[in-house]
């Protein structure tokens, strides 16, 4: 995963771009790749690019007064940013919905999201269009993803109580390593009709399974 820290204040974030130099900021409860930027530190000049514009700013001081009030209306994550493999000149990643069937977490469906003009986000409304998985599957790719569905629900679970969906934003590094953006508690819907009707069949599944447990149990 990209090194990720909650922006609190102005000298946390400082001191994470002076390690890192690029990275993203991203709204921790959004959707749609709404309120997602990033910042590049040059040698003097601070640059933020948003899906739709650029911006440039003298200093941090500059680009803080301009973006306080915004990292206190919702709280905000900096994330490093990963150089990503490209498919025909532009980043992708995997959009992978997950279901608990019972005994263990099993992959409902991968969505696959480019970005287009801009490289800021891969999401549809921004921009990105819709890839299908086999035109940029390799071989392992399914292998590490339905590892990591079970590894990450089960640390769900463990952590903050029974997960039954969920969703993985990963992706590959320009040196070809996987990476996990984010996990997503609450997936999107899918524009893939499989996908979306997976996902239903699934949750469908899985509310009959925990009504008998409970029915049961009582």
């Amino acid at each position: 995963m990209p090194k990720t820290i909650l922006v609190e204040d102005k000298e946390m974030l400082r001191n994470f771009l002076d390690k890192y130099e690029q990275i993203y900021l991203k709204p921790a409860n959004s959707a749609k790749g709404k309120g997602i930027f990033k910042i590049r530190k040059n040698a003097a000049t601070i640059v933020v690019t948003e899906y739709s514009r650029k911006l440039f700013f003298p200093s941090l001081e500059a680009f803080w007064t301009e973006y306080e009030s915004t990292f206190l209306k919702k709280n905000y994550i900096a994330q490093e940013e990963i150089t990503p493999l490209l498919y025909e000149g532009n980043r992708f990643d995997f959009r992978i919905l997950a279901h608990f069937d019972g005994q263990s977490y099993q992959v409902s469906g991968v969505g696959v999201r480019q970005s287009g003009k801009q490289n800021v986000t891969t999401h549809v409304p921004n921009g990105g269009r819709i890839l299908d998985f086999n035109e940029v599957k390799r071989p392992g790719d399914e292998q590490f993803i339905e590892k990591i569905v079970n590894l990450c629900g089960e640390i769900l679970s463990q952590q903050l109580g029974f997960f039954g969906e969920f969703s993985i934003d990963a992706g590959l590094t320009d040196k070809r390593e996987y990476v996990i953006y984010e996990i997503n508690s609450k997936p999107m819907s899918f524009d893939e009709e499989h996908i979306e009707k997976e996902r239903i069949d699934s949750l469908m599944a899985l509310f009959y399974q925990l009504f008998r447990s409970q029915l049961f149990s009582d």
